[in-house]
């Protein structure tokens, strides 16, 4: 598996390209990656919560064992 840090590298690299390439202006950009991350914060804010559910039902799990 290629390393997270080539990952995360690898994909600024193409959403950069991509925005370049658009040869949109930065007001007509804002339009469209604003929403974007709007979704991509609530899904991090949703996988985050779903981490911290899963950690605690495992705790329970293992402390119903002693």
């Amino acid at each position: 598996m290629k390393p997270i840090s080539l990952i995360i590298r690898d994909t600024q690299k193409a959403i950069v390209e991509a925005i370049n390439g658009s040869q949109l202006p930065p007001s007509i950009l804002e339009q469209i990656i604003a929403p974007i991350h709007a979704q991509i914060a609530q899904a991090a804010q949703a996988e985050i919560a779903q981490a911290e559910k899963e950690y605690s039902e495992e705790g329970q799990k293992d402390a119903s064992c002693y």
